[in-house]
């Protein structure tokens, strides 16, 4: 028989918090797509580089996740609403399948889709 596990004893492999962390962005209400920051205005004169993806999640001392992420918005949603249901499914969803608090969740709406 193995062993209960505990958050402080668990690892997990790259790439998990980014899955949990888009996945649940993109089931929230008002949400198109998580995407690649856009290079162009005044973001792609002052960054060096784009960055490889929507999202950025960076680990405090004290365990807990930053994160950064881009996505496209729906039109005709309140983008407040949005980045808040966005915020609170990210929270949740890290913390109840990884065990991982937020430190801080950044949204930013890069873009406008239409519905098809």
């Amino acid at each position: 028989m193995s062993e209960a596990s505990s958050p402080e004893s668990m690892s997990l492999a790259p790439g998990v918090l980014d899955t949990i962390i888009t996945l649940a962005a993109a089931e929230a209400k008002g949400v198109a797509a998580v995407e690649q920051p856009s290079a162009g205005g005044l973001r792609g004169l002052l960054a060096p580089k784009p960055a490889a993806s929507g999202l950025v999640v960076e680990m405090t001392d004290e365990g807990k996740a930053q994160v950064e992420l881009h996505l496209q918005a729906f039109y005709g949603h309140s983008l407040p609403e949005v980045a808040d249901d966005v915020r609170t499914a990210v929270s949740d969803a890290l913390l109840t399948q990884a065990g991982v608090e937020t430190d801080r969740i950044d949204i930013f709406v890069d873009g406008i889709a239409f519905a098809a």
